[in-house]
């Protein structure tokens, strides 16, 4: 890390990365000249994604010129690397964005020889900043967050899938076992309700690190539990998880154990 590099430098950085990407989100915000296109796999892609992350390139970029980046929309391939490097997702939840749903939120994670080190989440829809570093608790501005305490049966929880027959039968397993189930189609913003204690769980199937390094962080440093599907311990660079307030972790990862077809 560079003279400046301390994490208290970095976090300061990041959070102000993210709230300007937002602030530019939220002037483009239900904007009808707004275009939608698919990428390769599927997913949408805006003018406002790939400006939101020049944005916070450009600023993460200037403080930090010797970490290395990984981002959505700009070096989306990814390997487990040596020393520090940014992970960026400049709007997840982009289908609600470009329907002008708001639930969408901007994800700056920092890596450091493959560990998720500090995270920041802004919800530009609330002018809300969520935020961590390892070991030290996560925090809305100044107020220490902590997961929700309910069991599975008195529990919402969020599946964020792209809605295929395997994602199908995720659900129907907790039919009867759970208070809701939701879709909110923004993986970052799951995480910040998690953390926020809004929402008690989150299960899914096919993401991708951007959706989910910093989120991750900041819903275990709230005290909840992020893993694989079998309890495990997590691997940012595969593609499903389980988070979960510690009450009801151990339930989901046991209802998903129990294969049932629909």
């Amino acid at each position: 890390m560079n003279s400046k590099g301390n994490l208290g430098f970095c976090l300061k950085i990041a959070s102000t990365a993210a709230e300007k990407a937002g602030h530019y989100l939220m002037k483009q915000f239900r904007n009808d000249a707004i275009q939608v296109h698919r990428k390769n796999d599927e997913t949408w892609v805006t003018e406002a994604d790939i400006k939101s992350e020049k944005i916070i390139l450009e600023h993460l970029k200037k403080e930090t010129p010797d970490f290395t980046v990984l981002a959505e929309e700009s070096s989306s391939a990814y390997s487990l690397t040596r020393g520090y490097k940014w992970i960026i997702d400049p709007l997840d939840g982009t289908p609600n964005y470009a329907r002008g749903i708001p639930l969408f939120s901007v994800s700056i994670g920092l890596e450091m020889n493959g560990e998720i080190i500090l995270g920041v989440l802004y919800l530009p829809s609330e002018n809300l900043l969520l935020s961590a570093v390892k070991g030290h608790g996560a925090y809305a501005g100044k107020r220490r967050l902590s997961v929700s305490r309910r069991l599975l049966k008195d529990s919402i929880l969020a599946s964020e899938t792209y809605f295929n027959r395997a994602d199908v039968g995720i659900l129907y397993r907790f039919v009867g076992k759970t208070r809701e189930v939701r879709i909110f189609n923004s993986a970052c913003t799951v995480l910040a309700y998690l953390a926020l204690g809004r929402i008690d769980g989150c299960i899914d199937r096919v993401d991708k690190p951007w959706d989910w390094a910093a989120g991750s962080l900041i819903v275990r440093e709230a005290g909840g539990k992020v893993t694989n599907f079998k309890g495990q311990r997590v691997d940012l660079y595969q593609p499903s998880y389980v988070a979960a307030n510690s009450l009801n972790h151990k339930e989901i990862v046991q209802v998903l154990s129990k294969k049932r077809s629909v």
